[in-house]
């Protein structure tokens, strides 16, 4: 059999982590997330590019020999934005038997609701959706991160948040500081 990995696919900056590593990252974003959602005083989540990105794709890196298709994402955090690059492979129905799209990303919070947008660019000749999205809801990143399954559980994790800042190679999760309680 001759198979030929296309130059495309093995430059792709892929996160690898180890198991160990991987689970405390996720300990730590439980941590945040668990004292967020119970109304404790918490203290912000600040996470790295390399952490997010074991979180993205579980620390796994590339699998040249995948028994089905697989997306494999890679963020880059710049001041005040994100850029997310998107690589499936392998597929057999796609062009070239990959596809990359890269996506732009501005989010905040305003108003106890997530704000944003995003602006898809296709890569290797693919024609897709261009342009920016009227209303971008997030909930990529938010899947990433926190392991949530639905829109009403990022609308949970935002209610508590003050705000998102991205700054260059991390992202911070800023939350709602609890007003102090009187004594009685």
């Amino acid at each position: 059999m001759n198979f030929i990995i296309p130059s495309e696919v093995l430059s792709f900056p892929f996160t690898v982590c180890e198991e160990e590593e991987l689970q405390q990252i996720q300990n730590k974003v439980k941590d945040f997330m668990e004292s967020l959602l119970e109304n404790n005083q918490t203290n912000e989540l600040t996470l790295s590019e390399y952490e997010l990105n074991s979180l993205a794709d579980k620390g796994q890196g590339f699998k040249a020999m995948a028994p089905k298709s697989k997306t494999y994402r890679h963020y880059t955090l710049e001041s005040n934005s994100i850029t997310l690059k998107d690589l499936t492979y392998p597929d057999p129905t796609l062009y070239k038997g990959y596809m990359i799209t890269i996506n732009s990303i501005k989010i905040s919070i305003e108003d106890g609701e997530l704000n944003g947008s995003l602006t898809r660019i296709s890569q290797n000749d693919r024609k897709i959706f261009f342009g920016i999205s009227e209303k971008w809801n997030g909930s990529r990143i938010f899947r990433d991160i926190f392991y949530t399954n639905g829109l009403d559980e990022i609308d949970k994790i935002v209610s508590k948040l003050e705000s998102i800042q991205i700054e260059e190679k991390c992202i911070r999760f800023i939350p709602k500081r609890l007003a102090p309680q009187s004594p009685e």
